[in-house]
Order: C-alpha cells, then sequence, then structure tokens
C-alpha cells in the first residue's frame, strides 16, 4: 500500500512568498525610475527639440519719388506782367472803370486763379491810402482758367472815387482834388503805376 505525500515544509512557502515579493520589488522599483526619467526628460528644455528658426525674408524698402507734373502749374509772378488802364482825368462827382490785364510772359501755359485774396488793386494820394480791393474781395471777378504763352486775361473793377473803410462799404465824404495814383500787385508781380487827375 501506497505511503501518502509528505506535507510541504513551511519554510519552503516561506522562500516562495520572499522570491515573489523580491520580485515585485524590482519591477516596481524598475518602473519608478522609468517614471523618473520621463518626467525629467519632459522638464528638461535641453533635452527637448528646438523647431529651427525660420528664416524671414527682408524687402528693402524703395523710398518714393515725388511725381513729375505732367501738365501746367500755377502761374508765377516773375511769368507775368500786370497792366491797369483807365481815365486819366475825373471829376470829384464822377466814377473810374479800372481796366485791368494779366498776361503770361512765359513760354509755358499755367493755371491762372484771380481772386480778392490774390489780387490787389489800390488807390493812393502820396502816402494816404484812399481806397483798396483788400478792403473788400467781392470788388475782385474771380476766375480760375488756364493761361496760355503769350495769352491774357482782362476784366474789370469800378470805383465811385470814395474812400474804403476796409468793411465793404465807402465813405459818403467825396475826394478832394488832386492827383491820385493806382496801382496793382498779384502774387509777387506789380503793375504799372496810374496817374489820375482829379478836379
Amino acid at each position: 500500500m501506497a505511503e501518502p505525500p509528505k506535507p510541504t515544509p513551511a519554510y519552503v512557502y516561506f522562500f516562495r512568498r520572499l522570491l515573489m515579493l523580491l520580485a515585485f520589488g524590482v519591477v516596481l522599483t524598475g518602473l519608478v525610475f522609468l517614471g523618473v526619467a520621463i518626467h525629467g526628460t519632459l522638464q528638461d528644455p535641453s533635452k527637448q527639440q528646438t523647431a529651427p528658426p525660420t528664416a524671414t525674408a527682408t524687402v528693402a524698402e524703395t523710398p518714393s519719388q515725388a511725381p513729375t507734373p505732367t501738365g501746367p502749374v500755377a502761374c508765377e509772378g516773375k511769368s507775368l506782367k500786370l497792366t491797369v488802364a483807365g481815365f486819366a482825368k475825373l471829376k470829384v462827382t464822377g466814377s473810374q472803370t479800372f481796366n485791368l490785364t494779366i498776361k503770361n510772359k512765359g513760354k509755358e501755359a499755367c493755371l491762372l486763379k484771380v481772386d480778392g485774396s490774390s489780387y490787389t488793386l489800390t488807390v493812393v494820394s502820396g502816402s494816404d491810402r484812399i481806397w483798396s480791393t483788400a478792403d473788400c474781395p467781392e470788388w475782385v471777378p474771380e476766375a480760375d482758367l488756364t493761361l496760355a504763352a503769350g495769352a491774357s486775361h482782362e476784366f474789370s473793377v469800378d470805383w465811385t472815387l470814395r474812400r474804403s473803410d476796409g468793411s465793404c462799404k465807402l465813405v459818403k465824404k467825396q475826394l478832394k482834388p488832386g492827383t491820385y495814383v493806382a496801382n496793382a500787385s498779384f502774387a509777387d508781380a506789380t503793375g504799372r503805376q496810374v496817374l489820375l487827375l482829379v478836379s
């Protein structure tokens, strides 16, 4: 008759459990070290790959140049001739119509703009300023045109032989008989003086 198997000694079970614990400890330690290594790699910028800098093309700016005028430009005083004409002898009760001319004596056409701020007609007696369109720009007929080379712009301005008071009004008192001088100016051009004998 066979003998029943002998029971396994207790120390055998002890060693088996000890080996299982050691194996589990080794695996756990390895996982911990692996996790630490991965975390350190993610936190260390020197170990991370850096994208190479992208080259940026620089376009040099070319300074813009002012466009060259292709048409007529504004008339300059040095290219203009001013003329003033009217009655040379007048009565103190009369009136004067000044015939005025602006001539382009240049070789090119130019843009002419006439108004009370650019054209002035003045009458003086010695150092006494008697009358002027500067006191009322409305007295100067406005014009905006292209003046061809050698061409003239003609217009007229009336004067009732009264003093102007600086507000588009005239003094009612008549002028005294005497010699008066009328002259015109436009931009930096000046017209020839005209003598007026008032009696």
